[in-house]
């Protein structure tokens, strides 16, 4: 009598959903760095700074928050490697400290980028309804663009992770030359004739304002962690999830100090709060425009801030997901404890939630 298949012969849900071997080192790169959105730290964040604080040395606080959490990463890295789980922070308190503490770091953690994303959506909507509004006069709620960004985030998320680190590819290499090219016109035009580095000295971080500045410069890192979400899917995790954290955070330190740095140059030290009240999260295509004429250099930047934030969001998304599916193959949310008495997941007092196959 023939056999019938076995259920071993089918995959399981999580190596279908999780599938090992699809992303290399670039890869992880493109979803961490899309996450922090260079181009809204450099026109929103940046800006903020200036215009909040009389702080003049951003681009050294982008620096210094930046040595600092490459020191954090060593250590962050190295359980990476012996932990592979895309509960990341999960996974590694629950290993350490116990699934209840874990699950707790999970929820915040999940609550956090989940409103990071949300929030994006939000700007999306404002960005491209004032846009159209400049453009043709007419009115378009913001929350018909911010529904259409979720659909597409909504879209991309069910396809595979490599595609949509593809997308993320080209949306972050549009977004680095455009701000490479901004950089560049900023530092050939300087204010007064010369290239000035004040905001790189140390005087330049003197000020009441200094604990708002570091701040709002470690605001610019949000999401450079998330490398480690992946690590199920990497390729040779215990070498790619370090490279990519390491080479992110490096990324992330040079556009940001870099970009503040040029615009400084070309502003002038003694002008930056000025201009950031005045031009505000406009403020990097602002100035270019003023030096090499036209608005359309406005547009563009507006255009690209947009889809920076899409291409944050899906980022997010994938953080988000990838969360919430460690957590429900985890299954109980707690363990027994010297603490006390504690909920356990058992046949008796929890449904199988196994799909019959």
């Amino acid at each position: 009598m023939a056999q019938s298949p076995t259920v071993a012969s089918r995959p399981s849900v999580v190596s279908s959903t999780l599938a090992a071997n699809r992303l290399g080192i670039m890869h992880v790169v493109f979803f961490v760095i899309t996450a922090a959105a260079p181009l809204t730290v450099i026109a929103g964040i940046v800006s903020t700074g200036w215009q909040v604080t009389e702080i003049k040395g951003l681009p050294l606080a982008f620096l210094l928050v930046a040595v600092v959490l490459a020191l954090f990463c060593v250590g962050y890295v190295a359980v990476a490697r012996r932990i592979r789980n895309a509960g990341a922070f999960y996974t590694y308190i629950a290993k350490g400290l116990g699934k209840p503490l874990g699950v707790g770091g999970s929820f915040i953690a999940l609550f956090a980028y989940g409103l990071m994303q949300w929030s994006t959506y939000g700007a999306i909507g404002f960005t491209l309804s004032t846009l159209v509004h400049d453009k043709t006069g007419a009115t378009v709620p913001w929350y018909v663009f911010g529904l259409a960004a979720w659909a597409l985030v909504a879209i991309m998320g069910l396809l595979r992770v490599d595609l949509n680190s593809r997308v993320l590819a080209v949306a972050l290499v549009a977004e680095v030359v455009v701000v490479v090219i901004f950089d560049i016109i900023d530092v050939a035009h300087p204010f007064g004739g010369s290239v000035s580095f004040t905001t790189l000295s140390p005087a330049s971080l003197s000020g009441a304002g200094l604990g708002i500045a570091l701040a709002i410069a470690v605001t610019g890192f949000i999401g450079f962690e998330a490398a480690a979400v992946f690590s199920e899917e990497s390729k040779e995790s215990d070498r790619t999830v370090p490279a990519a954290t390491f080479l992110s955070l490096a990324l992330m330190a040079v556009l940001y100090a870099g970009s503040a740095w040029a615009m400084a140059v070309t502003i002038g030290a003694d002008n930056l709060h000025k201009a950031a009240t005045q031009f505000s999260s406009t403020l990097p295509a602002a100035v270019v425009a003023t030096k090499v004429g036209g608005n359309i250099v406005i547009d563009i930047g507006q255009i690209l801030f947009a889809t920076s934030l899409i291409a944050a969001a899906l980022s997010y998304h994938g953080t988000c997901s990838r969360y919430t599916f460690a957590l429900g193959r985890a299954k109980g949310c707690c363990r027994p404890s010297s603490a006390g008495p504690a909920f356990v997941a058992t046949p008796r007092n929890m449904p199988r939630l196994r799909r019959a196959r």
